[in-house]
């Protein structure tokens, strides 16, 4: 069992320690943990592993972490994961204002909404987005105007902005060509990935089954994969909002012979409603006679598991869903604004729904 630790008397953190706190604050303030080995990226010219175990000892004596440590089988406590604190997510807000000028986010905006004209370029390559609105590439950190760009667009900022493969995960009896070679899904367990370059050059692709299946979260997904769910149907994980690969990949599934379902099975929450229409405009434009159903997604399940309060964020986004009487699933979405609750996937795990 992980036990977690805070500084017990914070004490300021010294100015050469800034610019490895302002790096690992921004990081961990967009993720609920962060394994300790994860420290290696921080190394580079002039610093070693051992200088930076020594910098983020100084962040958290500044209470702006958390450690998180583990007995390891000779009994003694090694430190395995961190997380940010309140106290250090406010820290790392100011910081990030300091480094905002007024208008680069709305240059960075102007920019996404000149690219995403073509909905197939989303994501957009960072670098190619940052050289769109200020002529280089270096200019501003993208992940600095997270939130203004989310707020924009609606959808999280690893949809509309990359700077990796993406890889869509697969399940199923299905399969394609890709070069002059036949690859069949089923060669992997518990999933297969299909990079974006592999789905944008398919020589052709196959499926037996008559549905899909599309899970919004990973650990919900490789637990029907685990459980044999996709011995007959064919499972993909969107990983959150469909990024480009997952659409195209979506939508040659869909538009197979044979298929005449697709099951969605997202978090009962604003994004998974989004999610759910982005999969109904998707299988308009490519696949108009496939069903689009909600699976697992049930208003009544908010009164039978394990919810969380909704935000003000959350109810923003609910209210901007329900103005629009064209919205799927909007009995949903007037239950979790009616209950003040949102319900995660992993949820329906842990209770054996």
């Amino acid at each position: 069992m992980t036990v977690w630790r805070r500084a017990p008397d914070p004490t300021p953190l010294a100015a050469h320690h800034r610019p490895l706190a302002e790096a690992l604050l921004s990081d961990l303030a967009a993720v609920s943990r962060m394994r300790w080995t994860t420290l290696r990226r921080y190394t580079g010219p002039g610093a070693d592993i051992v200088d930076v175990e020594r910098g983020v000892d100084a962040i958290w004596r500044a209470g702006l972490i958390e450690r998180g440590s583990k007995r390891d089988r000779r009994g003694d406590t090694r430190p395995t994961a961190l997380r940010i604190t309140e106290a250090g997510r406010a820290q790392n807000a100011t910081w990030q204002a300091e480094r905002q000028a007024p208008d680069h986010a709305a240059r960075l905006i102007a920019a996404l909404e000149r690219l995403a004209a073509d909905p197939d370029a989303l994501p957009v390559p960072k670098r190619v987005l940052v050289l769109e609105a200020f002529g280089e590439t270096k200019a501003v950190r993208v992940e600095d105007h997270r939130a203004a760009i989310e707020a924009a667009f609606d959808a999280p900022l690893d949809t509309l902005v990359r700077d990796w493969t993406s890889a869509v995960l697969t399940a199923g009896p299905a399969g394609y060509r890709f070069a002059g070679r036949a690859v069949d899904l089923r060669m992997s367990a518990p999933w297969y990935a299909v990079t974006g370059p592999v789905v944008d050059g398919l020589d052709g692709l196959w499926t037996t089954a008559t549905e899909i299946i599309t899970v919004e979260n990973l650990a919900p997904f490789e637990s029907l994969a685990l459980t044999g769910a996709f011995a007959d149907t064919v499972g993909v994980f969107t990983s959150g909002f469909l990024r480009r690969a997952q659409r195209r990949w979506v939508a040659g599934l869909a538009a197979l012979p044979g298929i005449t379902r697709v099951r969605h099975w997202g978090d009962l929450d604003a994004g998974g409603l989004l999610i759910h229409r982005q999969l109904r405009d998707l299988l308009r434009a490519a696949a108009p006679d496939v069903e689009l159903v909600p699976w697992r997604m049930a208003p009544a399940l908010l009164d039978r598991h394990p919810t969380r309060p909704l935000t003000e964020h959350d109810r923003r986004r609910l209210t901007r869903y329900l103005d629009d009487p064209d919205n799927p699933l909007r009995a949903l979405a007037e239950a979790l604004l009616d209950r003040g609750c949102k319900l995660e996937q992993e949820a329906l795990l842990l209770s054996g729904g």
